[in-house]
């Protein structure tokens, strides 16, 4: 398992009631599901740790509060946001969208 992985599963084991349930196949599944979510965008560790838990919980089929369901679609919104990195020669693509515009207070 990757350092990432590593982390997931230490995470899920602090956070989750029944520890027992966390094998090692549903860690590596939601912490790839996090990152195609995020289109493979550089977002912050903690962030994408955070996505993953959610996922790693609806995995094992427990239900998400309206704090973790609003936590997760902010955590994607905030993904879409970030400019991606070219992957040839490491600068940052950025995607202008005209006559858009955005609340800070949108959920």
């Amino acid at each position: 398992m990757t350092p990432l992985e590593l982390k997931l599963e230490a995470k899920a084991q602090r956070v989750l009631l029944n520890p027992l349930e966390i094998d090692e196949d549903v860690v590596i599944l939601s912490l790839a599901e996090a990152v195609e979510l995020t289109d493979s965008k550089p977002i912050k560790e903690t962030l994408l740790l955070d996505l993953a838990l959610l996922r790693l919980k609806e995995n094992l089929k427990i239900e998400l509060s309206e704090y973790e369901q609003k936590c997760f679609l902010n955590i994607i919104k905030t993904a879409q946001n970030t400019p991606s990195v070219n992957e040839v020669d490491g600068s940052v693509d950025y995607a202008v969208e005209y006559g858009k515009r955005e609340s800070q207070w949108d959920m």
